[in-house]
């Protein structure tokens, strides 16, 4: 019997590793369908993973106020009654506290919180606000172990929380020229090592106690002002705009990098041809305050040295030693001693990143991942104990 998942997205913008998932479900023959809220630049991704794509808004935002809540319930109550799936999928905490509460505690199907990361179980107000909503038809699929352990040590049944990663396309593991990214940096990395960062720009949350952006811009600013500092001839380049209502941070953080590094930082803004760009950077750098596996994956994937916190997810991947190195986070001198160790000592940098390529080429393919996904929730639709 083919199994019918209606994936639940909050943004019609990004989404790129649950779409992947999607993608690679559908080509095992799963049945997909996806509720979003407009038509936007996820919708021809989603169109060509092979679902059906209906629109409804389906955030946290839209229980606020009652006339948008009863709007936005009808119009997931009306994809269900169209699809008639077998498992509700939500990829985003505020998708599936709207489902919980449009759809109530006890409904007949059940729904599976596939948590992208885990921002807001290090914080006790969310996580017990989600954990509180949740019933009897709700289930859990971490997709880090740090992830689960936190739902553990809140108390939810192991026979309620899986763990599936989001995997890689394999199109993701080839490896294109390195002078791709010089010539676009051009004469101002000429002769220098290239130290990379790839991310979208997340503001500060202060009433999380987060006075810094999530993906840690400001620590790396610092820790290469320390480097350059030293004598080490490197140059920055950051790859990734602002996240979505990020804009006025986004060219703060611009303002601030260039008045600590001058011209040894670019930043090159949102691209499309990232992958492209991963194998001019001697040393690719992820200095989060919380994350999944980020775009750790990525450049791991494409055999880059890798220096990252050791928050949420990287540990799973990031192996001191063996794949990479892992720093405490938040801890600007502790990343330029790393970044430095990178860069001083090329052959183990590439020790350890063809050992990272090889980890994630065995594990964390999409087709792989994907499996272990479905499984989970065939398992959640048969109402068979799941571990």
């Amino acid at each position: 019997m083919t199994l019918r998942v209606l994936h639940l997205l909050k943004t019609a913008r990004g989404a790129p590793f649950p779409i992947r998932q999607i993608a690679a479900m559908t080509r095992a023959g799963v049945a997909s369908a996806v509720l979003v809220p407009v038509r936007g630049d996820n919708h021809q991704p989603i169109v060509d993973a092979g679902a059906e794509v209906f629109f409804g808004r389906n955030d946290i935002k839209a229980v606020v106020q009652p006339a948008q809540f009863l709007a936005a319930r009808q119009h997931l109550l009306a994809a269900m009654d169209v699809f008639r799936p077998d498992i509700i999928l939500g990829h985003f905490v505020g998708s599936i506290i709207f489902a919980r509460l449009a759809l109530g505690r006890r409904h007949a199907v059940p729904r599976v919180f596939q948590v992208a990361g885990p921002l807001h179980l290090e914080h006790w107000g969310p996580r017990r606000f989600e954990i509180a909503t949740a019933g009897p038809s709700d289930f859990w699929l971490a997709t880090c172990k740090a992830t689960r352990g936190h739902y553990r040590a809140a108390g939810i049944d192991a026979e309620r929380l899986g763990l599936g990663y989001f995997g890689l396309p394999d199109e993701s593991f080839a490896k294109g020229p390195p002078e791709t990214l010089r010539r676009l940096l051009g004469p101002a990395a000429a002769g220098r090592q290239i130290v990379g960062m790839v991310a979208f720009a997340y503001p500060p949350r202060p009433f999380l106690g987060r006075p810094r952006g999530l993906k840690g811009h400001e620590d790396l600013f610092e820790a290469m002002r320390l480097l350059i500092a030293q004598g080490t001839d490197a140059h920055l380049v950051v790859v990734g705009g602002a996240a979505e209502g990020a804009e006025a941070y986004y060219e703060q953080l611009k303002a601030l990098g260039h008045r600590l590094l001058g011209d040894r930082l670019t930043m090159l803004g949102s691209r499309q041809d990232v992958a492209a760009l991963y194998p001019g950077m001697d040393v690719a750098v992820h200095p989060s305050h919380s994350e999944n596996l980020g775009a750790a994956i990525e450049s791991l994937a494409l055999g880059v040295p890798t220096v990252a916190t050791s928050v949420g997810g990287f540990p799973d991947i990031v192996r001191p030693g063996e794949t990479g190195w892992l720093v405490p986070p938040r801890d600007p001198p502790a990343l330029a001693r790393a970044i430095a160790e990178v860069l001083g000592n090329p052959s183990e940098a590439r020790r350890r990143a063809e050992a990272g390529r090889n980890l994630i080429s065995e594990e964390f393919r999409a087709d792989r991942a994907a499996a272990g996904v479905t499984a989970f929730l065939q398992a959640v639709a048969a109402r068979q104990p799941v571990r």
